[in-house]
């Protein structure tokens, strides 16, 4: 076998996209959704099992956030390590292929699970969680590849969009199950963790069957050869960051908020379980809450976006993040009745998420948009790693953070304000203007009003034929430079 020349893409597989039927009658995308929804919700069952087992089983304070910063290392590591190979194994072997392998995984992961929530012990749960994962890192490049090679390329925002949107879904629901599913076996089932546990089993092999009904497209490149020296990276993604300043300043943002994000996720668990004392369902709730704000951001950025990349909702999301993060902060020791206290945190929360929903889209937005075609793929694979390096940095600065605390006898509701505090210096320093993204001649369905190309005979979403003289609509809009 030949090696492949730095550069160059690989050669890809088509599909005859005429004969694909709309989308929302197509059973690949319904089973895309369901196998990425399931994979993602027992993610999240399963580690909010795991950092709540960690907090209840362990009443000390410094002691559960060692262990809880050991958990968020552990599942960061594996995308650190491997998701340059993962990459090249999607375009290698098949990214189907790599799809339906990664779900038989994840049924003999959830299996071992079981048997370290058996053992009562956290370390043998810490190796699962390193698994699980690795497991998730071999997936996700073949989630997002796989998406050009099945689906029209007019049909991929929405695609995109619908797969964000259930990714939501299913950290809302993961943690609020898993919280409820940790209280269930603490309070009914004497502990048995490893019973309760079995639930996630079942989502992991629901997983497996959904994903049989995604369409299979060949490798990408099957003759591609493995560099050493493209580990992490490739050379030539390498090369642009050091040239293309606005970009590599857009990958330390995204690497910030989700350094903050993670550090947020671990302080939620520690300050609802030790300090209000609320358990561990009223805990996920809280969390659940925080993502039903991003939800509503993400919603609200993209309808007031149309065709630009508004950078001005950063700025106003970052400020919002860290005045709600102060807020969680002040609310927390205010002497007021528990009902409206905890009412208060929960709005709270939610505008800390619909801040974040804002904050994100434009930064992923100019992501997707700013490197060249030929380089976007790589470009979201170091955006990928430099945000689980921020994750990964995120445990040692919540173990810092709750360490000083803990030595000043601080409550632990003061971790909020110290991230609120982070994210100050992020909307002024980083304040790039607003850019428009190319767009082209569209038409409107007269049936759904879904948007489709100039040279576009049916509705991709419906199927409805379509008029292009009567129906057209032109939009205008300068390249994103």
């Amino acid at each position: 076998m030949e090696e492949a020349v730095p550069g160059e893409a690989p050669a890809r597989a088509e599909i005859d996209t005429a004969t694909l039927p709309p989308l929302w009658h197509d059973r690949a995308f319904l089973g895309m959704t369901a196998t990425q929804f399931l994979g993602a919700f027992n993610d999240n069952v399963f580690k909010q099992m795991i950092l709540l087992f960690i907090v209840v089983m362990i009443v000390d304070k410094q002691s559960a956030a060692s262990y809880q910063f050991a958990a968020t290392v552990v599942f960061a590591v594996p995308f650190i390590l491997f998701s340059g190979f993962c990459g090249f194994l999607a375009d290698r072997c098949g990214k189907w292929t790599i799809v339906f392998s990664s779900k038989v995984l994840e049924i003999a992961i959830m299996l071992l699970g079981m048997a370290a929530f058996y053992t009562g012990q956290i370390w043998p749960l810490l190796v699962v969680l390193f698994l699980m994962g690795s497991q998730t890192t071999l997936f996700s490049p073949a989630k997002y590849g796989i998406l050009p090679e099945i689906f029209r390329h007019r049909d991929l925002p929405r695609v995109n969009g619908i797969i964000s949107m259930t990714t939501f879904l299913a950290i809302i629901f993961g943690m609020v199950i898993g919280g409820a599913a940790s209280e269930l076996a603490r309070k009914y089932f004497d502990g048995e963790y490893w019973l309760v546990n079995s639930f996630c089993v079942l989502v992991a092999i629901g997983g497996t069957v959904t994903a049989l009904v995604i369409r299979r497209p060949p490798p990408a490149s099957a003759n591609l050869q493995f560099r050493p020296r493209d580990v992490f990276m490739t050379s030539e993604t390498w090369t642009m960051l050091r040239t293309d300043r606005p970009l590599t300043l857009a990958l330390v943002v995204s690497s910030t908020f989700w350094f903050l994000g993670a550090m947020v996720q671990l302080a939620i668990t520690q300050f609802g379980v030790q300090q209000l004392d609320i358990g561990e369902l009223r805990t996920s709730i809280m969390s659940g809450t925080l993502s039903v704000g991003i939800a509503i951001g993400f919603v609200v950025a993209g309808r007031l976006s149309e065709g630009t990349i508004r950078f001005s909702l950063l700025k106003y999301g970052a400020c919002g993040i860290a005045a709600s993060m102060i807020g969680i902060a002040v609310v927390a020791v205010l002497p007021i009745v528990w009902g409206l206290k905890y009412a208060a945190l929960l709005f709270v929360f939610l505008t800390s998420g619909f801040s974040t929903g804002l904050f994100a889209l434009p930064i992923t937005t100019y992501l997707q948009v700013r490197p060249p075609s030929d380089q976007k793929g790589r470009v979201i694979a170091a955006m990928n790693l430099f945000n689980w390096i921020g994750i990964c940095f995120a445990g040692f600065a919540y173990f810092a953070c709750v360490a000083l605390l803990t030595a000043f006898k601080l409550p632990m509701s003061w971790t909020f304000a110290i991230i609120g505090l982070l994210m100050v210096p992020v909307p002024l320093l980083y304040h790039p203007p607003n850019e428009n993204i190319e767009a082209e001649d569209d038409q409107l369905c007269p049936s759904c009003g879904e948007r489709n190309r100039a040279d576009e005979s049916t509705c991709g979403m419906c199927g409805a034929p379509l008029d292009p003289q009567d129906e057209a609509v032109e939009t205008s809009a300068s390249p994103a430079s």
